[in-house]
């Protein structure tokens, strides 16, 4: 990313109290950065302009390579849920699952999984849904989605690879993810496990 962008996404991201400090990108700006760094400042607007205080979106390289984190400070919640896009070492190489903190109440026999269609930069992709316990929080829970199709998978990790930031809907609305420091967070799980 450039350093006009990186500048661009520190202007659209300090808000303070709901109030964005900067004067606020022009249209020739705009049209002057990624499609998805653009699309993340325009969401960001949105969510400002209904009284929330914006998103914050934590990159890979900014969370020591083994995880994305995105909360949507919209207003309706004074402590909306984290979403985290989580990188891991696996028998078989390297894996990638989503997860969101938040009351996850899906019941199902034996505790199977659950076929779940979510939408990844508007691309509908097949995923496993479940609910764990979070490691986090003694009482709380959490959804986890891993990908249902090697297809599916390659998909996002393509988008993952290509763009600044990646949208995914779980069903709620669209969540961006910051893609900064991906490469290295899957070379690093994808290592051989002793």
């Amino acid at each position: 990313m450039n350093s006009q962008a990186i500048r661009c996404l520190f202007i659209a991201f300090l808000v303070t109290n709901g109030q964005v400090q900067a004067d606020p990108l022009n249209e020739e700006q705009l049209s002057n950065l990624p499609e998805s760094t653009r699309n993340v400042i325009l969401l960001n607007r949105e969510v400002v302009e209904n009284g929330g205080q914006g998103i914050k979106a934590i990159s890979f390289k900014d969370a020591d390579y083994r995880f994305a984190i995105t909360s949507i400070y919209d207003g309706r919640e004074e402590d909306p849920p984290i979403h985290m896009a989580l990188v891991s070492p696996s028998d078989n190489g390297a894996s990638i699952a989503f997860k969101i903190n938040r009351n996850c109440s899906v019941m199902t026999r034996n505790e199977e999984l659950i076929s779940k269609v979510i939408r990844v930069d508007d691309q509908n992709v097949s995923v496993f849904f479940g609910c764990g316990s979070d490691p986090s929080s003694p009482n709380g829970t959490q959804e986890v989605y891993t990908f249902k199709t090697s297809t599916g998978l390659r998909y996002v990790l393509d988008r993952l690879k290509e763009h600044p930031y990646v949208f995914v809907d779980f069903g709620s609305g669209r969540v961006p993810f910051a893609t900064d420091g991906f490469d290295t967070a899957w070379q690093r799980a994808d290592s051989p496990v002793l």
